[in-house]
């Protein structure tokens, strides 16, 4: 017979048994496991001491059993207490409840270095930088097993955690609908990247921040619903929109389009770090723009979910938080 018949089997014999009586209350675990204490031992003494119940309470929950399943379970005989014929038939079926039970309560656990499942995270390119990229190595320590998924943001990303195609997602501060967790990764603002050779470079104070609003840059788009919105910090500071001389979602690129030119990019100060590693651009302080608050969220469902607890930890972790 195969593990799910004997599930099956089990599970169906407690059923049973919660409905020998009407008027009894349904076998509980604990009852369960004094059945099987009882059938085994043949002693209500000894199957009460199996579960810490002192004598007088161990007689009380046998004679609720007796009740509840309409039989003695165990008689004396010359030779001492015996099972009865009803005893000896439930045996099997309570054994296979309680292991049925136990797996139910095990399911419950999460092993990362086990676990061969896949998680699915959505992510801008900002995230990707400045999350995943620390992540990954962390994800794949501790669970060796398992798969990280990475997603593009999209606008079906909300719809997408709400219904269970994705387990968690880098959002900025935006609002979120009903039943949807945040948790504050960091807090970022906003650099402006440009060659070393940029005039700006060399201003000070009110005179740099003129000359890189007078500076033709470098925009970053972002999705925003089903389009994409421009994260224009220079714009915010007064910088005419045709000084705007490409615009682009890659934050990966934007290295590239600086070398060798007289553009300039403002973008958060993380992404900017993750970029000019190997890079010999300059970064300058951008002042006055907002800060803005960078999260991991995800929807109530998986909100008490082991595993995706976990994942949560990791993200946490690989930020510093």
């Amino acid at each position: 017979m195969s593990s799910g018949l004997h599930i099956g089997y089990g599970m169906r014999m407690m059923f049973d048994m919660r409905r020998t009586n009407a008027d009894s209350a349904p076998l509980e675990p604990r009852a369960l496991r004094l059945l099987e204490r009882l059938l085994e031992t043949a002693s209500v003494t000894r199957a009460g001491e199996a579960l810490g119940l002192s004598q007088p309470a161990a007689s009380r929950a046998v004679a609720a059993l007796r009740r509840a399943l309409g039989d003695p379970l165990v008689v004396r005989t010359a030779k001492g207490y015996v099972p009865t014929a009803r005893g000896l038939a439930l045996r099997g079926p309570v054994a296979e409840a309680l292991a049925a039970l136990a797996r139910v309560s095990a399911s419950a656990a999460f092993d990362p270095s086990r676990t061969t499942r896949t998680f699915r995270l959505a992510t801008t390119d900002y995230g990707a930088g400045t999350v995943l990229a620390a992540l990954g190595p962390l994800f794949a320590a501790h669970a060796p097993l398992a798969r990280l998924d990475a997603q593009a943001w999209t606008d079906t990303t909300l719809a997408d955690l709400e219904g269970g195609a994705l387990d968690a997602a880098l959002y900025a501060d935006a609002p979120l609908p009903p039943d949807f967790h945040a948790r504050e990764l960091f807090r970022d603002d906003y650099v402006v990247l440009a060659p070393n050779d940029h005039p700006a470079v060399r201003g000070k104070g009110k005179e740099r921040l003129d000359m890189l609003r007078r500076a033709r840059r470098v925009v970053i788009l972002y999705p925003d619903g089903r389009r994409l919105a421009a994260d224009d910090a220079l714009g915010e500071l007064g910088a005419p929109e045709d000084r705007i001389a490409i615009r682009t979602p890659y934050f990966a690129s934007a290295p590239a389009l600086l070398r060798g030119g007289d553009l300039v990019l403002a973008l958060p100060r993380r992404a900017a770090r993750a970029l000019i590693a190997d890079s010999d651009l300059a970064v300058l302080p951008l002042p006055a723009v907002p800060r803005f608050t960078y999260r991991l969220i995800w929807h109530a469902r998986t909100h008490r979910d082991p595993a995706h607890r976990w994942l949560r930890d990791m993200v946490r972790q690989a930020v510093g938080q």
